[in-house]
């Protein structure tokens, strides 16, 4: 056992307005394709109890101009669970850029000499936007889903070639052309007011990646929380030093701050949209099933929490079905992405209704690190350990506190606060089921400083949040 502590200091604040543990949530759940594998009835609605569980902020969605009536009407079933669990819901302005602009072209999208030329862009452009425009006013304005307060321009528009290039211009600056026309179309239908727009949503490579820099300069006037990926890869050396894998807090922060520093001169919002671990298929898929990386989850939420982010949003949520069956390294089989917290119900997998064990992390960090607007506050914390803290409007505290190594830690948390609740993500106690939603208290502290013992890799929220 090793001795450490968390002091906090309620009187330095690293950022005002912090959202919370957020997540990429499709609005699958309703469409036939979800149906036809068993998401019906009361496994659906399991999916939708997990969700008010959490009390998740915000849901980030697929939305693209191929969905037919059909699923647009379930699309909207969706949605109404999400406006009763009080989710707020990113809707994706298409997803694949340029390739879903190009669909407005319709018979011409594979056609070489149509998609080089400006003008024909220039047209796909203001036909995608009109119908982003209408989308919203639809869903805003006529069907009251209120809870739709952001939309995702697009999802890393600059990482792969997903459709051409008209002549000229780089995808950068057709980027700019065509978000510059969403904006438009959505003021002329008189929505732009009830969305905020987010990006760039690529996934930030290294310090001399410059696609952040190249939005803020050129397309502050329109965005209103800029936004990016990022990804720890698994490969196997990560598997031969566990050290290695479970020390990552220090690159994960500054990783973060540096982000921040750029977006900081405009005065708003960062966020990562998407994290999380890839690598090679059945080698990722192997931690993120893992015990390991619950703590690994923890690890990142506190690191991009100090380190200034105003939001994260986890890839992904929930196992999903997409409307298509394929099979790929990026962990599709037959249309199922195991990337999830919680297993797809239907998937040839085992125990294809059980949560994974990160799931019992997420959802703690979604309920209890945010009401969807608190403080983070300033916290040094001793070797061995990684926290963050946070406090909302009201006064009530969180402390998340994260043990990295394989012993045990004695530690003493110094916190402004009574009353806190621990709620404890013990990797080797763990045990999902099916009706294991989210993980209660198990010690009440009336008096602050806290002493008490973490198991290894142990995962805790000391909370006074309800």
């Amino acid at each position: 056992m090793f001795n450490t502590y968390i002091k906090t200091n309620s009187n330095e604040i690293i950022t005002e307005h912090y959202i919370g543990s957020c997540a990429t949530y499709h609005g699958f759940a309703y469409q036939t394709f979800a149906e036809e594998m068993g998401l019906v009835g009361d496994v659906r609605e399991r999916e939708f109890e997990r969700v008010r569980q959490m009390k998740l902020k915000v849901a980030r969605t697929w939305y693209r101009p191929d969905f037919s009536r059909d699923m647009f009407k379930r699309f909207c079933l969706w949605l109404d669970e999400m406006k009763k669990a009080n989710v707020d819901v990113m809707l994706s302005a298409s997803w694949f850029f340029t390739k879903d602009v190009w669909f407005f072209s319709h018979e011409n999208h594979s056609d070489a000499d149509y998609t080089s030329k400006l003008e024909n862009f220039d047209k796909c452009c203001d036909k995608m936007a009109s119908w982003i425009a209408k989308s919203l006013e639809s869903f805003i304005v006529v069907r009251g889903y209120t809870n739709i307060k952001y939309l995702s321009l697009f999802t890393e528009p600059f990482s792969y070639a997903s459709g051409p290039c008209p002549d000229g211009i780089d995808y950068f600056e057709a980027y700019e052309r065509c978000c510059r026309k969403i904006n438009e179309k959505l003021i002329k239908f008189e929505v732009r007011d009830k969305v905020k727009l987010v990006g760039p949503n690529g996934i930030f490579t290294s310090h001399s990646d410059d696609q952040l820099i190249r939005a803020i300069e050129k397309m502050d006037d329109i965005i209103d929380i800029y936004s990016m990926h990022t990804y720890a890869w698994c490969d196997p050396a990560w598997q031969k030093n566990r050290g290695f894998y479970m020390t990552g807090y220090e690159g994960w922060k500054s990783h973060a701050e540096y982000i921040r520093s750029i977006a900081e001169r405009t005065g708003k919002p960062i966020w990562f949209d998407e994290y999380g671990l890839s690598g090679d298929g059945k080698l990722a898929e192997g931690v993120r099933d893992s015990v390991w990386y619950g703590n690994y989850i923890g690890l990142i939420n506190a690191a991009l929490i100090n380190g200034g982010m105003n939001s994260t949003l986890i890839w992904t949520l929930f196992d999903q079905k997409y409307p298509y069956n394929i099979t790929n390294s990026d962990s599709f089989y037959n249309g199922v992405q195991r990337w999830g917290c919680c297993k797809m119900p239907g998937d040839s997998i085992n125990d294809n209704e059980n949560a994974r064990p990160s799931w019992y992390v997420i959802s703690l960090l979604s309920r209890y690190m945010s009401n969807g607007d608190a403080k983070v506050v300033k916290c040094e914390f001793g070797e061995g350990i990684c926290s963050a803290v946070t406090v909302t409007a009201d006064g009530r505290t969180s402390v998340l506190a994260v043990n990295m190594r394989d012993d045990s830690a004695n530690i003493t948390i110094d916190v402004d606060a009574q009353g806190l609740k621990r709620y404890l993500y013990d990797p080797a106690a763990i045990k999902p089921s099916p009706d294991y939603i989210m993980i209660e208290s198990d010690k009440k502290f009336d008096t602050s400083p806290i002493n008490d013992v973490l198991p290894p890799y142990a995962v805790a929220i000391f909370s006074n949040v309800d």
